[in-house]
């Protein structure tokens, strides 16, 4: 079974479509949006955080399951 449901990006998806997003910022855009992180210029890998989603699909599951 995945993690995530078909029709949403995997995490592997998010990162490589963000990390092309920060490929195409100028020096002073990537100095302006790291401001306050600790965002190195080599790390250049940033991978979305992992939500815990089964209570919220169990949740789903009963409101499915009485219709």
């Amino acid at each position: 079974m995945r993690a995530f449901p078909e029709y949403l990006p995997s995490p592997r998806k998010i990162a490589s479509e963000c990390e092309q997003i920060r490929q195409r910022w100028t020096p002073a855009e990537r100095r302006r949006r790291t401001v306050g992180f600790d965002l190195l210029a080599e790390q250049e890998r940033w991978f979305p955080p992992t939500i815990e989603t089964a209570s919220c699909l169990s949740g789903v599951g009963r409101v499915v399951a009485e219709v």
